[in-house]
């Protein structure tokens, strides 16, 4: 996996800060929305509007890193959230006044978490601005 370039083999600094900003957006209204679902539902969730962009973020930044330390850098992060995610959904389960529990927040944790790197990591055909837009639709 290589990160993506259009003409000298590196991003611009204003790609990055661009696609940074990107995955703080999308992270934050994902998160903003689990929150909203939360209080309307009246149950504790894992993770809200300060979560996802940190998990949107830390995607981002493994994105950027498997540039010089290959793809397993993203195969580890992801497995690093995912087993967080499962630690803390077990824990929850055994909570006694619990209740019936979704995976619903733990799945759109680790959705926001694999958006995070889409603008940075090289798919063929698609150009920054494009990787872009879909890493936000």
């Amino acid at each position: 996996m290589t990160i993506a370039y259009e003409t000298d083999g590196t991003l611009e600094p204003i790609e990055i800060a661009l696609g940074l900003a990107l995955a703080l957006a999308v992270g934050g209204l994902v998160g903003l929305e689990r929150e909203r679902h939360a209080h309307a539902v009246q149950k504790r969730s894992f993770g809200g509007a300060r979560t996802f962009p940190v998990l949107a973020l830390l995607g981002a930044l493994t994105g950027l890193l498997a540039e010089t330390h290959g793809p397993l850098v993203l195969v580890a992060g992801l497995l690093a959230v995912a087993g967080l995610l499962a630690v803390g959904h077990l824990q929850a389960r055994t909570t006694p006044d619990a209740g019936p529990l979704g995976l619903t927040t733990e799945f759109a944790a680790l959705l926001v978490f694999v958006l995070g790197p889409l603008p940075f990591v090289a798919l063929p055909g698609l150009t920054f601005p494009q990787r872009l837009l879909l890493a936000g639709a």
